[in-house]
């Protein structure tokens, strides 16, 4: 039974801060501190101090690149027990640990929240130092690996939507500047099968994605593997084959495993123009 209480009984920094992530879990890029202030309708110093206070807790987190801020990983923890990150998490964790043995390159799963996307698994080879501080965090979608799989099989108009307010920070040279350059590339990794990421995001970081599929063919969550040790991109491409046929059984697994709810909760999220041609590099 759930219980009702009246309101001179509650306290209003914990009203104020769940308020706050009810409104930054229904904003797809996140809010900066005076939009988040305008909406709880507190003072920018009182929203400070929430802020910061549930940043430190790992509740909120500040976006890539930006003065907006998100929901954080923490927040996770009170999700229900068969929420789909656990799920993939659970069914992606007994393919991407052998993957990483073979390839000798660590191995992450990430899905998409709004215009980032963020890391819920992560396999690392023999002799690596164990590191999953990785988990939970955010990455950004124009310049990764990941990133890029998690949105190449947008329609035009979803891509448009996703990234009307999108900041395309420069973090190298090389890094995708526009959105107009972005869709010709993502155009490229429908085509390929594929993402590349040659130090787009930093100087030395290589990687490669692919995408995994749900059952009605949308793009569910994307898999990498590379490293930041100066690994030469020639090296990475070699195992493509290995990483697809690991993308495929983890598509099967997925499909098999997510009922309909799950897949409905989606598809908001990542709209369906099929698979494409998952070709590898020779």
């Amino acid at each position: 039974m759930i219980h009702t209480y009246p309101l001179e009984s509650r306290v209003l920094a914990v009203d104020r801060a769940l308020d706050l992530l009810e409104i930054l879990r229904r904003s797809s890029r996140g809010l900066t501190l005076s939009e988040i202030s305008r909406r709880l309708a507190t003072p920018v110093s009182t929203t400070h101090d929430l802020i910061s206070t549930l940043v430190a807790r790992g509740y909120l987190q500040r976006n890539v690149g930006s003065h907006q801020y998100s929901v954080g990983v923490r927040a996770l923890d009170f999700s229900i027990k068969d929420n789909f990150e656990l799920q993939l998490r659970q069914g992606c964790s007994s393919y991407i640990q052998p993957l990483a043995e073979e390839v000798a390159l660590p191995v992450t799963v990430g899905t998409r929240t709004g215009a980032e996307g963020m890391f819920v698994a992560r396999a690392i080879p023999p002799g690596d130092s164990v590191n999953q501080a990785c988990i939970g965090r955010h990455f950004p979608l124009h310049c990764t690996a990941q990133g890029k799989v998690l949105t190449a099989w947008l329609s035009d108009e979803e891509l448009e939507r996703l990234f009307a307010d999108y900041i395309f920070f420069q973090f190298t040279p090389r890094t995708i500047g526009c959105f107009d350059h972005l869709k010709t590339h993502l155009a490229e990794v429908r085509k390929r099968g594929f993402a590349v990421n040659e130090e787009e995001e930093a100087i030395g970081a290589r990687s490669i994605g692919a995408p995994v599929f749900n059952h009605i063919g949308t793009v569910a969550a994307s898999v990498s593997m590379g490293d930041i040790s100066q690994t030469p991109l020639e090296r990475i491409l070699r195992f493509a084959d290995n990483l697809l046929g690991t993308t495929k059984e983890i598509s099967r697994q997925i499909s098999a495993g997510l009922g309909s709810h799950e897949i409905e909760s989606r598809r908001s999220l990542d709209g369906w123009r099929g698979p494409g041609s998952l070709r590898s590099v020779t």
